[in-house]
């Protein structure tokens, strides 16, 4: 265990990820500067669509405000 937490280390800071399986022992290569683009692109892609949320319910707050009461 204090093996495989050595090599998880040493991926980490080197930017390879470890995946482990049940069909065996695979190395994907990737930097952690791609990985932490993803990440950043993935929040602001969350920022958007939270933007995009918050102007649908004014929308229909609006909606509902300027309709006619009936």
């Amino acid at each position: 265990m204090v093996l495989l937490a050595n090599v998880l280390h040493k991926t980490f800071v080197t930017g390879l990820v470890v995946i482990t399986g049940f069909s065996g022992f695979y190395i994907v290569t990737g930097t952690a500067e791609i990985l932490e683009r993803r990440k950043k692109r993935k929040e602001e892609e969350n920022l958007i669509y939270q933007e995009f949320l918050r102007e649908e319910e004014r929308k229909k707050s609006l909606a509902l405000i300027e309709s006619p009461k009936q």
